[in-house]
């Protein structure tokens, strides 16, 4: 089994992820900044608070991601494994975007992922071991209209993590790279009308690939998988 530092665990992706890996006997620190939806969570996975931690954190902080680290190793012991899941989406046309949306867009989607592999890969290293699990978007690798900022944040965090693999592969350390299509969860409610989430994947769907690239190390690193709804992209 292994110690997870998982990051977006309030909701979505993370939270269907919390559940299925807690059933697979892995142990999790849950990070998010939404701290209610985190003690509940918790309640809810096998194994309870015996054997995993809440560990409360904002992933576009530095501080705030190296103290929730910090917390989930005293909780927990070593971290082997972060599981990034951590993110935002705004739509809109190049015209429209906000400095504002520009910004959050690259905080949630790539800073954020950058501060929080900044603070793992040094614990990574003087074990010889762990693996980075980043679940992004279709979007790193395929561009739609109408999301050139999440876009721009996909593709550099895919660009990003590529770079890191390089640097740390020699170290022991795995980097995986999951890319779904449309998943039906909360972060569809303030994107507005007009998208058909009944065919969507469940956020179960991708917590089952997580699952597998967790599971299946000893034959060769998982580099990056593309999940998408059986209709193809909506």
């Amino acid at each position: 089994s292994r110690t997870v530092f998982l990051t977006g665990a309030s909701s979505g992706i993370g939270r269907a992820a919390a559940l299925h890996l807690a059933r697979d006997g892995h142990r999790l620190a849950l990070c998010a900044r939404r701290v209610s939806l985190l003690e509940s969570l918790l309640g809810e996975l096998e194994g309870g608070a015996a054997r995993h931690a809440v560990v409360p954190g904002d992933v576009t902080d530095p501080a705030s991601v190296t103290a929730a680290l910090d917390a989930a190793e005293a909780a927990l012991g070593p971290l082997d494994t972060l599981l990034q899941v951590a993110g935002a989406a705004v739509f809109a046309n190049v015209e429209e975007t906000t400095d504002e949306e520009w910004r959050r867009m690259l905080d949630a989607n790539l800073t954020g992922l950058f501060y929080a592999v900044r603070a793992v890969v040094p614990r990574f290293r003087e074990r010889s071991r762990g693996q980075i699990v980043a679940v992004l978007s279709v979007s790193a690798r395929t561009a739609f209209p109408g999301c050139s900022a999440y876009t721009a944040a996909k593709f550099g965090a895919l660009g990003f993590l590529e770079s890191v693999r390089a640097e740390v592969r020699a170290a022991g350390i795995h980097v995986s790279v999951i890319l779904p299509g449309a998943t039906d969860t909360p972060i569809w409610d303030g994107l507005g009308e007009g998208w058909d989430r009944a065919k969507m994947m469940p956020a179960t769907r991708v917590a089952t690939v997580i699952a597998s690239v967790l599971r299946d190390t000893g034959s060769g690193l998982i580099e990056e998988v593309r999940v998408m709804p059986a209709g193809g992209v909506l």
